[in-house]
């Protein structure tokens, strides 16, 4: 709790501090007729962070009705509703790339859980699974995490804000931004082909083991592309900001967010693992695909009926 609180106050005076000016300077005599008369492109100022938090926290509430679908469809769609708001202020080079990556993100995230839910009956079994372990009681019970999971949303929205409402950096930083925003769509991509590849996989052999395609040179591709997406979305966003207080406050709010999703997908590739172990322990091509563990990190093992199941 107490970081929630501390990330709120930080990331509070960017509202004001990054959003861009909407008075005309004001010029002496015939040069301020010449300006006015001239037609100048000015980028629209992105939506206020509260505006922002409210797209995130509204498709999480999803949560209340499933609790799977907060951090599932709610996920997906707060993702994709924050990066749609600045969108609609029309940025340019790196900072379009930058919000584009995180709309596609979302739909495609949406997409592939909803044709799954459909169509694999397992999932559909594991969400009712999900829910019966759920507190008893009154759904408000689940306010306090559906809280926590929008928050951790618009924190990671961060970054899209910063490169939108910042000036596109121009040389080095601007080289290692557009290579960062490369990462982000690289991480897009691994993370989408993994899902696809795993889905038909597990459709035509649903008890095998999947070790082909992506998974021959990843042991996670659809977790860890998406780890690499957002901590590449990160950096672009650091790259944007300048050295203000502002600045430095939404940095450390967007690190928190980046930090936070990395926690989550580490302990849900840890989850997975030792469910591996358990179902392939026996199997020789399991321990032969085990013993290149590829680039892996790991984390605190979760319950059993954690809400990382649905991304396996």
């Amino acid at each position: 709790m107490a970081r929630v609180v501390v990330s709120l106050v930080l990331t509070t005076p960017t509202a004001l501090a990054l959003t861009l000016p909407t008075r005309s300077a004001r010029l002496p005599g015939r040069r301020a007729v010449a300006v006015a008369a001239a037609p100048v492109a000015v980028a629209a100022a992105p939506a206020a962070l509260p505006t922002l938090a409210a797209a995130c926290a509204v498709p999480t509430c999803l949560g209340f009705y499933k609790r799977e679908y907060g951090v599932s469809y709610g996920y997906g769609l707060s993702i994709l509703s924050a990066a749609g708001l600045v969108l609609r202020a029309e940025p340019t080079g790196i900072a379009r790339a930058h919000a584009l990556v995180h709309v596609c993100y979302g739909a495609r995230l949406c997409a592939f859980l909803l044709w799954r839910e459909l169509s694999v009956a397992k999932f559909r079994k594991l969400r009712e699974k999900i829910e019966r372990s759920a507190p008893q009681g009154s759904r408000l019970k689940r306010a306090p995490f559906i809280i926590q999971c929008g928050l951790l949303y618009w924190l990671m929205s961060l970054p899209v804000v910063a490169s939108a409402r910042g000036a596109a950096p121009a040389g080095l930083r601007g080289a290692l931004a557009a290579t960062a925003c490369v990462g982000a769509w690289a991480g897009f991509a691994l993370a989408a082909v993994g899902d696809a590849y795993k889905s038909f996989a597990k459709r035509r052999d649903p008890g095998k083991l999947v070790t082909g395609g992506p998974f021959v040179l990843f042991r996670h591709p659809n977790y860890q592309g998406e780890q690499l997406l957002w901590l590449s979305s990160w950096a672009v966003g650091l790259l944007h900001m300048n050295l203000g207080v502002a600045s430095a406050a939404t940095a450390f709010a967007s690190l928190l967010g980046c930090a936070g999703i990395q926690f989550v997908l580490l302990r849900a590739t840890t989850n997975l693992d030792a469910r591996q172990a358990v179902q392939y322990g026996d199997d020789a091509a399991y321990r032969s695909w085990k013993a290149w563990r590829g680039p892996i990190a790991k984390a605190e093992t979760g319950s059993k009926t954690d809400v990382s199941e649905l991304y396996n």
